[in-house]
């Protein structure tokens, strides 16, 4: 058994409700847990051996093995890694707005208390270091990245990723330099929106799988983790995961009924979501061309002035 696909990212753009999806196939593995990290943290130290024995330990007999984690399509060395792994890999890439992805990846932080900037000045924060350098290039980079990863986990951020986890079509054409365009499946998240059987057809078709097994699309995957950020900042994220494993089902739903009822709306500012949308627009431009598809109110026309 090889692993032989993974959904690469895009990172808020519905990569956990793909993951949950297809685990529901009889002819699908999905590794344990969702994002395994491997190819970005721990391969220059560990064996292909120990990740398939780690991650994927339940295989059995299932035909399309696979992963998601969504930081690989914007970590910029993680392509060549699964390429050396196994260059026949199929990729899947879902995209969102990247405007609206950015404000989805703040309020995150903010909730689980990483983030203690208002979501303006976390992207002039993050406009500033991306005028200073590619942080993430070189072997420079790869420490980088591993010494941001290892804080995240602490509840920490050194780095803000929020504008240029959206840079898409640079991301896609990092990929293209290791796979061909026929190992890549692209969707957009409005798609598996207001289609996801359509689309799920397509994607076990891609991965060789009976792409007519009914997937039941409205059964939610609940995790008290992605309802509990009022009392992240009181715990800590590793506590309140703690917690989830020992509660009983009925209690958990119960908890996560009462504090979804406690989260507040946050709308993000029209200023700044006006300067995201202009700032994308080039890259926008790029994509649609890779994608040969119109990204209708992904961005505003470019701005003179735009950074």
């Amino acid at each position: 058994m090889k692993p032989n696909f993974i959904i690469v990212g895009a990172s808020k753009a519905g990569t956990t409700s793909l993951h949950h999806y297809l685990s529901q196939h009889s002819d699908i593995l999905m590794s344990n847990p969702k994002e395994t990290h491997f190819f970005e943290v721990e391969s220059d130290e560990k064996s292909y051996d120990y990740y398939i024995k780690k991650y994927f330990k339940n295989w059995n007999g299932e035909k399309a093995v696979g992963e998601a984690t969504p930081s690989y399509l914007y970590v910029p060395f993680v392509p060549k890694k699964i390429h050396q792994f196994n260059p026949e890999m199929k990729l899947i890439i879902i995209l969102r707005n990247p405007t609206q992805r950015a404000f989805s990846a703040w309020w995150m932080h903010r909730q689980k208390g990483r983030e203690n900037l208002s979501f303006k000045s976390a992207i002039e924060n993050n406009f500033n270091r991306i005028n200073k350098e590619n942080t993430f290039v070189g072997e420079k980079g790869k420490e980088n990245w591993k010494n941001n990863f290892e804080a995240l986990k602490q509840n920490k951020i050194l780095y803000r990723t929020y504008i240029d986890m959206g840079y898409y079509s640079e991301q896609l054409l990092n990929y293209m330099h290791y796979f061909e365009k026929n190992q890549m499946h692209i969707i957009l998240l409005e798609d598996l929106i207001s289609d996801p059987e359509k689309e799920l057809r397509e994607i076990f078709e891609f991965l060789g799988v009976d792409k007519n097994e009914k997937i039941d699309v409205n059964k939610k995957n609940e995790s008290l983790s992605r309802s509990a950020f009022p009392i992240y900042r009181l715990v800590g994220t590793k506590n309140v995961q703690k917690i989830a494993k020992v509660l009983p089902s009925k209690l958990k739903k119960v908890l996560i009924i009462f504090l979804r009822g406690k989260s507040k709306t946050v709308n993000i500012d029209e200023e700044t979501k006006t300067k995201l949308e202009k700032h994308y627009y080039k890259y926008n431009q790029t994509l649609e061309k890779l994608l040969d598809r119109e990204l209708k109110n992904w961005s505003k026309g470019k701005d003179k002035n735009e950074n």
